[in-house]
């Protein structure tokens, strides 16, 4: 999948993907009411050390798959917070031993 955002292309068959997790998304609202839907996300590295996010639902294409631009810092914080082991695996080492 291919996505221009600003002057920069991010194209899921050239950039790495080096994670992955599901994340539950708004849908839609009625009445009062949100709908969520649980999306696979993958995070992507470009060769120019940009990230970006693909979200998906397999099981539903009538939820369209999206492309999101995704920080570094963003990516540090959610492994950092779910996958202590990646974010070690990864060389981030902003930490010490207790």
């Amino acid at each position: 999948m291919k996505k221009i955002i600003g002057n920069l292309l991010y194209d899921t068959e050239k950039a790495e993907k080096i994670y992955s997790f599901m994340q539950k998304i708004k849908t839609s609202s009625f009445g009062g009411m949100n709908f969520y839907e649980w999306y696979s996300v993958d995070v992507y590295k470009t060769e120019k050390d940009n990230y970006f996010i693909h979200s998906y639902v397999k099981e539903k294409p009538s939820y369209k798959p999206f492309i999101e631009e995704y920080s570094e810092p963003e990516f540090e914080k959610l492994l950092k917070e779910i996958d202590p082991d990646k974010y070690i695996e990864l060389g981030f080492n902003d930490f010490e031993d207790a």
